[in-house]
């Protein structure tokens, strides 16, 4: 296989994929329990860039951190991502009661 046709056969893979995935909502949706399905799939999708910013990103800003000679004692950057966190559930929480 040539490699032009591998790169047109993985384009249109690629695309029927991302087709799929992107009207399945539509289709889980319209069923019983589709509201529950939905949920979990967004609570995977945050989990995964939840878990990239803490295995990929943290560890730099970490490095990042210590070359500018800050948390030498103390890891600064794990207690500001905590924070964060914190602060983005307490604004999930507060801007969902006042809606309710």
């Amino acid at each position: 296989m040539s490699e032009e046709l591998f790169k047109i056969l993985t384009g249109v893979v690629i695309f029927g994929v991302a087709i799929g995935a992107g009207l399945l909502p539509l289709r889980v949706g319209a069923s019983k329990r589709g509201e529950v399905i939905l949920m979990l799939g967004l609570a995977f999708a945050g989990g995964v860039f939840l878990a990239g910013g803490l295995v990929h990103l943290l560890v730099d800003g970490m490095e990042n951190f210590e070359a500018v000679g800050v948390g030498e004692g103390f890891p600064f950057a794990f207690a500001i991502c905590g924070a964060g966190l914190l602060a983005v559930l307490l604004f999930e929480k507060v801007a969902g009661a006042s809606a309710e």
